[in-house]
């Protein structure tokens, strides 16, 4: 169970003002040990001990400031009348209680736990609703377009949307961004639409800032273009597994999304060199990008000079970046990492897994030059020796994992280092 109150909160009055969610994570079995809620009464709007019954206890999150109330299921009629929700606006759900929820939530996030017959009577009853997470839910195949069909006609004012659907058609795409227009972040995982549904969504949402098409593999280069030229605010973006993208498509959010801030663009297997170029001339604000099994990005011979190499040239143009994906580039060499972590001095993240090639010199160089390395997957890198991970270890202090996966020549030692 969750552990009581902490985080040296010392007053109702402070407990309230970092009150940022709301989560009922559904009914719980009663305890007879529950944290005494007397200490929080100004939150409640008569006597603790009149409303509080052994069912109702919360934990605080430090990290993220929230705090969880769990209500059993015969108290959560009475939840709704007696707390004071003026400051919640986040709620987290696994089984849509609607009489208990605030009022004045714009936010909510179903769990996996609910099913759509419980999620569209609730946004019903919230159509001031300005963000919805479903990704966790599991649609049933002819539930798609319905739910999304229902989310259009009903939050006008939606600004964010998460949604993962395999069977969704272009129609229920095009109307939630003809009804939707404040739209500025959509992840969408739906395989089955194709590019009409994402040039008529970057033509009636250009405030589009954050968009995930993972797994769209019907998308093509010219749906991407008509969303770069539409929605130049861009920051982040996640084509992975969009295997008709190709340079073109890169080229075009490069030259027109000059604020993008990351970009997945894992398993796209035509994106080449010329795309990392692109991107390392015009997205300087650039601060992640993944690369994974993108094996043209890694020209098969390393230049001799840095300036001219596209991974080198994206460390050197692109001063805040700091995670780097290159997993299954399987032309990357010792020299083209060395090159690019000369220029990556603010790298925390590196992932070379699957790259046959990499050495002890490219390991050595990234502990050398890149000193605040947090996280290092060197997986199935079949040449780093226990004199790298020493030198990883000894050199970047505030290395946190380190995957070593299948490198066979390492021993006991490098263990050591480590630990």
């Amino acid at each position: 169970p969750p552990s009581p109150l902490q985080g040296g909160v010392s007053s109702s009055e402070t407990l309230l003002g970092h009150l940022l969610s709301f989560h009922l994570l559904g009914p719980f079995l009663l305890r007879e040990d529950v944290l005494s809620l007397r200490m929080c009464s100004r939150v409640l709007s008569r006597s603790v001990n009149d409303i509080i019954s052994s069912s109702w206890y919360f934990n605080w999150d430090r990290s993220t400031r929230t705090i969880i109330f769990r209500i059993s299921q015969e108290d959560r009629p009475l939840a709704r009348t007696t707390m004071k929700w003026s400051r919640i606006r986040n709620v987290n759900l696994t089984d849509p209680p609607i009489n208990c929820i605030p009022e004045g939530i714009t936010y909510v996030h179903f769990h996996r736990d609910c099913n759509v017959t419980q999620v569209m009577p609730f946004i019903q009853q919230f159509p001031s609703l300005r963000a919805i997470d479903v990704l966790d839910v599991d649609m049933e195949e002819d539930q798609d377009d319905n739910f999304l069909l229902h989310v259009a006609h009903t939050c006008p004012q939606l600004e964010i949307l998460k949604l993962s659907a395999s069977n969704l058609v272009d129609a229920s795409v095009i109307e939630l961004a003809s009804c939707c227009p404040q739209l500025h972040t959509l992840i969408l995982h739906a395989p089955s639409i194709t590019d009409d549904a994402i040039i008529q969504l970057s033509e009636r949402c250009t405030h589009l800032r954050d968009v995930d098409l993972s797994q769209c593999t019907n998308v093509t280069d010219s749906a991407i273009i008509q969303l770069a030229e539409h929605c130049t605010g861009l920051e982040h973006i996640n084509l992975s597994a969009c295997k008709l993208i190709s340079d073109a498509s890169i080229t075009h959010l490069a030259q027109h999304c000059p604020s993008l801030r990351t970009i997945n663009l894992a398993k796209c297997k035509k994106i080449s060199s010329k795309s990392v170029s692109q991107l390392a001339s015009h997205c300087t604000q650039l601060e992640s990008i993944n690369l994974r099994n993108c094996t043209q990005v890694v020209k098969n011979k390393p230049s001799s000079s840095s300036s001219d190499d596209p991974l080198a040239q994206l460390g050197a143009s692109c001063p805040r970046l700091h995670t780097v994906n290159l997993g299954g580039c399987t032309k990357l060499t010792d020299e083209t990492l060395a090159q690019m972590a000369a220029s990556c001095a603010r790298l925390s993240s590196i992932k070379v897994r699957h790259c046959d090639d990499i050495t002890d010199h490219a390991v050595m160089e990234l502990a050398q030059t890149c000193r605040q390395l947090e996280h290092v997957d060197l997986g199935w890198c079949y040449n780093v020796t226990d004199e790298a991970i020493t030198q990883l270890a000894r050199l970047c202090p505030r290395l946190r994992y380190v995957n070593i996966t299948g490198c066979s020549d390492l021993t006991d030692e490098a263990i050591k280092q480590l630990a």
